[in-house]
This record gives structure tokens, C-alpha cells and sequence, in this order.
């Protein structure tokens, strides 16, 4: 963390995004499954109590059948 530089800092910032993804051949017991995956969540002591209750909130709003953590939590 470099204080001088607060501008280069991207913490507490949440994008969510929505994608369909077609699979052909997929058996028909998850069709219509929905996955959310996180990554570059940074969670570390400048986080705000804001930015944890956004990404619960983003979560669960999208009603995922399956989640997945795909790096950078720290």
C-alpha cells in the first residue's frame, strides 16, 4: 500500500458481471444452473465493513447454485 499513489488503488471497487454460457451436452440437471465466481476480492485491513456487506449483498442477490473463489482474497 503506498499512500502516495492512491489513485493506482482499485480496493472497496465491485464489478459485477453477467454472462450465459452455452454447453452443449450439458446434462439436463444443471441446466439453468447459476455459478458465480469471485477473484480480486483484496480483502485487507483498508477494506471497508461497506465493501463486505457489497460483495454478500452482490451474492446474494444473484442466487448461485455454485460459487467458486478463484484468487487474490488478500
Amino acid at each position: 500500500y503506498n499512500q502516495n499513489m492512491p489513485s493506482l488503488l482499485t480496493h472497496n471497487a465491485l464489478r459485477v458481471t453477467r454472462h450465459a454460457v452455452p454447453w452443449p451436452g450439458l446434462p439436463a440437471g444443471w441446466s439453468g444452473c447459476r455459478v458465480v465466481q469471485l477473484s480480486d476480492l483484496h480483502f485487507y485491513e483498508h477494506s471497508s465493513a461497506d465493501y463486505y456487506d457489497r460483495v454478500a449483498g452482490a451474492v446474494a442477490e444473484a442466487q448461485p447454485d455454485v460459487l467458486v473463489l478463484t484468487g487474490d482474497l488478500v
